[in-house]
């Protein structure tokens, strides 16, 4: 068959029309995007951190469980260390005090035995009258800024502990709404197991984060208080002892004077 002018027209036309289409799709396939898949929901569910994560947050509970545990003991023990050396104190004060008592009635019988005229007699149980009666209210008030002492501190123990008892409520909440968190995203399927693990160790951190910055801010305050409280015991029998001195003082130059003496 001879070709014709016609027939060689029409045959190069539809040729480069198919190369030219086959040329465009294969450029438009190269410079489109891959398809990004959605994130398996099966793949979350099934992954080995959301199959264990019952098991992590029973194991995290446990562990707050024994720190709070923990954390009380050490509480109590503390707590019953201080009453056990303030009853120790006191007994041995006591017994102290009974000695010296004694000790002062040698000494008045001494001064009664030297006293020979009237007024000399009653200078001596002018002398043990207000003597007794200044160390009477030496005692009385030391005793007082003692027992104020105590239970101004006691006080603070119990703020210190109830401080800490919130804060460890608040970790506890804290970190069981993001453990229920992540369990949800566990099951929805929608994000990675590596995200929801990163966002449930994030969470868990910053409430141990805050949990120890309130513990340390709870004892800070305890310690504070247990300070000041101590000052202001010591600087109250500081007094109590100087009013006693000069009660001393003023009896001991009057029985002098009735005796002679300068």
């Amino acid at each position: 068959m001879r070709v014709t002018t016609k027939s060689f027209k029409v045959a190069p036309v539809s040729l480069v029309t198919v190369l030219v289409a086959s040329s465009l799709m294969s450029g438009i396939a190269s410079a489109l995007p891959l398809r990004t898949p959605l994130v398996d929901a099966a793949a979350a569910t099934s992954s080995a951190f959301c199959t264990g994560l019952s098991n992590k947050a029973s194991s995290q509970n446990n562990r707050l469980t024994t720190l709070e545990t923990t954390l009380t003991a050490a509480q109590q023990k503390r707590h019953s260390t201080q009453e056990s050396n303030w009853s120790n104190n006191a007994t041995k004060l006591s017994s102290l005090q009974s000695e010296w008592q004694t000790d002062r009635n040698t000494e008045y019988a001494k001064l009664t035995s030297l006293a020979t005229t009237t007024s000399e007699k009653t200078a001596v149980t002018t002398f043990e009258t207000t003597l007794n009666a200044a160390i009477t209210a030496r005692e009385s008030a030391n005793g007082a800024a003692r027992t104020t002492y105590q239970t101004a501190v006691t006080a603070a123990a119990q703020t210190e502990a109830n401080s800490i008892g919130a804060a460890e409520t608040a970790m506890q909440t804290a970190v069981s709404a993001a453990v229920s968190t992540a369990e949800t995203s566990c099951q929805g399927g929608t994000t990675s197991a590596a995200t929801i693990e990163s966002t449930l160790s994030s969470a868990i951190t910053s409430a141990k984060q805050t949990y120890q910055t309130s513990v340390s801010t709870a004892r800070m305050t305890y310690q504070s208080a247990v300070k000041s409280l101590s000052s202001t015991e010591t600087t109250t029998i500081n007094q109590n002892d100087a009013t006693f001195q000069a009660a001393l003082t003023n009896a001991t130059s009057a029985l002098k004077t009735a005796f002679g003496q300068s």
